[in-house]
């Protein structure tokens, strides 16, 4: 059998007729050093969330009671915040 690339895997549910596409999203991904879990802890997650108003961007990360801690930015926002960003480590100060 000669593997031709990704082909979507399609599930037959009662109507044979009818199949149904599935997709992967990445929707978090881990941060942190290499004895850091990537789940909870020390390391910095960052999600992509729909509050059915729009997408955020969510930084967590647990604190020393264990609990997480979050800051949550709209997706609108994050162009003028990345640029905020490169102005704060560019200055001469910084360097």
């Amino acid at each position: 059998m000669v593997h031709r690339g990704f082909e979507p895997h399609h599930s037959h549910h009662n109507n044979l007729n009818t199949m149904t596409k599935y997709f992967n999203t990445i929707t978090q991904i881990s941060v942190g050093q290499e004895k850091d879990n990537p789940v909870y802890g020390e390391c910095i997650r960052i999600k992509l969330e729909d509050e059915c108003g729009g997408m955020f961007l969510v930084f967590e990360q647990d604190a020393e009671d264990g609990k997480p801690h979050q800051v949550r930015i709209d997706i609108d926002e994050w162009e003028n915040i990345q640029d905020a960003v490169h102005m704060l480590l560019n200055q001469k100060l910084v360097k």
